[in-house]
């Protein structure tokens, strides 16, 4: 038995610890039937090491390069690999990896692990349901309690799923003039129609629109649109005090040209965040510091990617207690950090991590 300690070195919990050395080999169980726990480098949340009394599978040596499509950047590697090994291998191809230091030395196996969150409990209440379809007489009670929770988790995994390409897929070069009002507009009814699909009540929040419809801003529309969309959604998600409920509060959204910006504001009366919470999540990492009821830790990662690739910025204030106002600054002209605009050539492409 080996102690393994999780992230921050705290607790060390005893386990079996078996070494894996080749992807095609047998799994190293024979004679353990209990738990079974995979670990990477334990760099982040989902990737843990704590399996007391179980057997602890060590991935970090299957850390080979299977196949590589230098067209398309298409990389398949095996669960051990750091995001800083792809990074070195890709970028002299002429591909970037978009992480931060942070989260560099994540393993591939490590940085997916938001879905098994979401698919164990769906797992748990379809295996409930199995049972009472088994039953002559089904229990009533058992039904309506666990039917609710298999579509609440099935919504949610769809989300998790439209999120993770949305968040992988590149921004197109091409750039329209919008009305940032109508953007606005579009995104508000968007979200709340999200909200209104799982019955949920936005009556107690007041929405206060201030968007002058002189503003016109080039942009790709659909991925400023999702930018502006997931904001709305963050500031009407701060006020929920409960699954299915909200309380009093307000979501302000105001815009003005300073200079050669177009700025926007969404603020909101809403839970606020600490000063260590308002830190993790401008790491913009997905679902490193999600707060949020209704949400996959996905939004505010997109948006801010999403309008950085337009040349733009995205700023966070917040308080606890108090609320949040993020700040959107938007060119009204190509700018020379636009990573995506036409005048300027693309000699480095984004490596997408699969196919739309």
């Amino acid at each position: 038995m080996s102690a393994y300690q999780s992230w921050g070195r705290y607790p060390r919990v005893e386990q079996d610890a078996r070494l894996l050395y080749w992807r095609h080999q047998p799994l190293p169980l024979a004679g353990f039937d209990g738990p079974v726990l995979a670990y990477g480098q334990g760099r982040s949340y989902g990737d843990a090491c704590l399996n007391a009394g179980g057997v602890l599978l060590p991935t970090r040596r299957l850390d080979h390069f299977i196949a590589f499509d230098p067209q398309e950047g298409l990389l398949r590697a095996e669960a051990g690999a750091t995001l800083a090994e792809v990074l070195a291998f890709c970028l002299p191809r002429g591909f970037f990896l978009p992480v931060t230091p942070g989260t560099r030395y994540v393993t591939l196996g490590g940085a997916v692990h938001e879905l098994r969150g979401v698919l164990t409990p769906l797992l748990s209440v379809a295996e409930t349901l199995q049972s009472q379809a088994g039953e002559a007489a089904p229990d009533g009670r058992v039904l309506r309690r666990h039917l609710p929770r298999l579509l609440d988790r099935l919504h949610l995994l769809r989300d998790l799923l439209e999120d993770m390409r949305d968040f992988a897929q590149v921004t197109p070069r091409e750039r329209t003039p919008e009305l940032l009002a109508g953007l606005v507009g579009e995104a508000l009814h968007l979200v709340q129609d999200w909200f209104a699909a799982r019955h949920l009540d936005l009556s107690p929040i007041r929405f206060e629109i201030q968007v002058p419809d002189t503003i016109i801003v080039p942009v790709c529309r659909l991925p400023v649109l999702m930018a502006i969309r997931n904001l709305l959604k963050n500031a009407i998600e701060s006020l929920a005090t409960g699954p299915t409920t909200f309380r009093a509060g307000s979501v302000r959204v105001r815009a003005a040209l300073v200079e050669a910006w177009a700025v926007l504001e969404i603020a909101d009366t809403g839970a606020g965040l600490s000063p260590d919470e308002l830190a993790e999540i401008q790491e913009f990492v997905p679902g490193r510091c999600s707060l949020k009821l209704h949400g996959s830790g996905f939004g505010l990662p997109i948006a801010h990617r999403k309008i950085r690739d337009h040349g733009g910025h995205l700023a966070i204030a917040s308080a606890l207690d108090e609320g949040t106002t993020i700040t959107v600054t938007l060119p009204l002209g190509p700018q020379e950090d636009d990573s995506y605009a036409d005048q300027r050539p693309t000699t480095v492409r984004t490596l997408r991590p699969g196919r739309r």
